[in-house]
């Protein structure tokens, strides 16, 4: 059970970024409130600036239903929107940590060189031996499945082979969601039910709150529309070691700027293209707020964990949810210093 939990420290350490906020901002002034872009139910309060106002971080679990983490993230830092940008555009010296260890942006096109580094852990490989659709220690597809036992049958050299077959599915899936976007993804057959990618995202996007116009649209129909405000697209393949199983998954990452109707003039939207353990679907906003010297960056999180049913499904969630308030400040803070220190390398 504590594994499993660590694991899910992985949904903060993947998507967060830092930001400053404004605090103490009276309704009754004329000094617009750098946190109106948040959806009902996910305001700040009082307590939340207060606690802003001394330095201190804000991270609120929020209420989930069924197989859904979500959380709220702010704290302040003293940098501008743009370099948000320009550090998520870099992203490999944003992310990386002694919990996220390998962070890679595909190049364009995808190439199997980008994926030198992938390597399964032991125990995945184990798993793979005894995988069959509807019962497999991997999130995988039906034909992933049939391509990797294809590797293993008969062989007793079989694991560099099925090293080299895994890069390449995780190429096909990138290949595939930039052509085809969600609705080109086969759909996971770890479980007796399969799972689609579309569904998933669909659903939490519902749930995640206020999106710029447009935005939205963008992330469920990506490629087949674009968006003027979103001025950068791109897709990374990382690996997180929290405590469970390493999970290595594949991320879109939408940098968007000017969206005035939200009040924030920068944003990142991250969106789970792939994962190899636990999360279904997940999505993610980064927004930085405000203006110098008072400027603030909330983060909103939504994603479906597989480890949230079942018997045992209130005892993991409590768990999981403390294990972040835990630790999810000192991320939290590694990555603000990170982004008021300089620009990326």
């Amino acid at each position: 059970m504590r594994t499993i939990a660590g694991a899910r420290i992985g949904v903060l350490a993947l998507a967060i970024v830092a930001a400053r906020s404004v605090t103490g901002t009276d309704v009754t002034t004329s000094v617009p409130d750098p946190f109106a872009f948040l959806p009902p139910g996910v305001e700040m309060n009082g307590a939340d600036r207060g606690r802003l106002d001394a330095g201190r971080t804000v991270i609120r679990v929020l209420p989930g239903r069924d197989r859904e983490l979500a959380l709220m993230a702010a704290v302040r830092i003293d940098a501008p929107p743009e370099r948000l940008l320009s550090w998520t555009s870099r992203i490999a010296p944003l992310l990386q940590s002694r919990y996220v260890p390998i962070v890679v942006r595909f190049s364009s096109p995808p190439r199997i060189e980008d994926l030198s580094a992938l390597e399964l852990e032991e125990g995945d490989l184990n798993d793979l031996r005894n995988c069959r659709p509807g019962d497999c220690g991997v999130k995988l597809s039906a034909g992933d499945i049939a391509r990797l036992q294809q590797r293993i049958t008969g062989r007793s050299d079989w694991k560099p082979g099925v090293q080299q077959e895994f890069r390449r599915i995780v190429l096909d899936r990138t290949a595939t969601y930039l052509s085809d976007g969600d609705l080109g993804l086969p759909p996971y057959n770890d479980h007796r039910d399969p799972i689609a990618a579309d569904a998933e995202f669909a659903s939490l996007i519902r749930r995640l709150g206020l999106l710029p116009p447009g935005i939205s649209e963008y992330l469920q129909a990506y490629p087949r529309i674009g968006h003027p405000d979103v001025v950068e697209s791109f897709l990374y393949w990382s690996k997180e070691t929290l405590g469970g199983k390493p999970i290595v998954s594949v991320t879109h990452a939408a940098l968007v700027r000017g969206a005035g109707s939200t009040g924030a003039p920068a944003l990142v939207v991250s969106k789970q293209v792939f994962a190899t353990h636990y999360r279904t679907g997940a999505v993610s906003m980064t927004a930085i707020a405000g203006s110098s010297p008072n400027r603030s960056l909330v983060y909103l999180h939504r994603s479906h964990v597989d480890v949230l049913q079942g018997f045992f499904a209130g005892l993991v969630r409590r768990i999981v949810e403390g294990r972040i308030r835990d630790e999810a400040p000192a991320v939290l803070n590694a990555i603000r210093a990170r982004l008021e220190r300089s620009n990326p390398p």
